[in-house]
């Protein structure tokens, strides 16, 4: 594309706009990236507080299964005081058991969802199931008017919520392990996303500056590269040269100096023929004086010498006259 085909100001308008634009463009990619920026910051403290609520929800499951066991051993030391009594106390480990279940149920989501594999909650949930039919089971054997029962009854169940307690805080320990490992893995996210938002708005901005850069000088050139092309042809008039040949180019205002700068030189060079012609006519004129004024000058020597011979014939005559009186 020819720019002289544009005028100066169309062209600059449109460098002008190309500048809008590019300032557009980085204020439009800046929000966008903001906003994907914010959008992984909020997955990021969404992921953070499924890592937070599976740890307080494992941690819960512990504190739950050991007020559980409280439970079973408040049935075994106070169930004697009295039916109400052992139904009471029988309720609650009925209780803290459901909650415990309820808080594992909720960790298998959890875990789920925060990538961790849930395999041991499940089978810590199963084991728990299996320890709650246990200990239901062993207090069929227990009598409220017998306080010895409660031994009989602790010794059929004696030692089988080691394994269980040790399932849970192996779930614990897990997550904690788990979470710490998000973290690192979400903090080393967090630091690539930022050197990639640097990187790419880095590299926006250079592209612009260097587009801008070469359409800058593409335009200036345009212009300044006429311009300099009619000081010379103005130079070359004023030293008197008429016979330069100027050709202008495109339809801006540098081309119409150019037609200018044409008319003016043939111009010049008609007014110079002009007075080369009036000269050759005078010289010419001059030529032709001088050549009359010779003519003129040999005619009236000629009539001198006449004159002289007349006069000479005339004093012969006298001479003759005078004799012959």
């Amino acid at each position: 594309m020819k720019l002289n085909q544009f005028r100066i100001g169309q062209r600059l308008g449109f460098l002008a706009t190309l500048l809008l634009l590019a300032t557009l463009f980085c204020g439009l990619r800046g929000i966008s990236v903001n906003a994907e920026g914010l959008k992984k910051t909020n997955a990021i403290m969404a992921s953070e507080m499924r890592v937070a609520e599976s740890i307080d929800t494992a941690r819960n499951a512990q504190v739950q299964f050991k007020l559980q066991v409280q439970e079973w051993k408040n049935i075994l030391l106070r169930g004697t005081e009295g039916e109400a009594a052992f139904d009471k106390y029988r309720a609650a480990f009925l209780k803290q058991s459901e909650e415990t279940q309820a808080l594992l149920h909720k960790l298998v989501t959890l875990q789920q969802e925060i990538g961790m594999d849930p395999q041991v909650v499940r089978q810590t949930l199963q084991l728990h199931a299996d320890l709650q039919q246990q200990y239901l089971h062993a207090l069929q054997q227990y009598n409220i008017t017998d306080p010895s029962s409660a031994q009989r009854v602790d010794h059929l169940v004696s030692g089988i919520d080691r394994e269980p307690t040790k399932m849970i805080d192996e779930v614990v320990s897990r997550t904690l392990t788990h979470a710490d490992q998000l973290n690192q893995q979400m903090s080393a996210r967090s630091l690539a996303q930022y050197q990639q938002t640097r990187n790419l708005l880095w590299a926006t901005m250079l592209a612009i500056l260097l587009a801008g850069g070469l359409i800058t000088w593409w335009l200036v050139r345009s212009i300044t590269h006429p311009l300099r092309a009619a000081v010379s042809v103005a130079r070359t008039v004023a030293s008197g040269d008429l016979q330069t040949e100027i050709l202008p180019q495109g339809r801006d205002e540098t081309a119409e100096l150019m037609s200018a700068l044409r008319e003016m030189n043939d111009s010049l060079a008609s007014i110079v023929a002009g007075v080369r012609n009036g000269t050759e006519t005078i010289a010419t004129a001059s030529v032709q004086i001088a050549n009359g004024s010779r003519e003129l000058s040999s005619r009236n020597e000629s009539q001198a010498s006449a004159l002289e011979q007349t006069a000479a014939s005339m004093e012969e005559l006298t001479s003759v006259v005078k004799n012959n009186a």
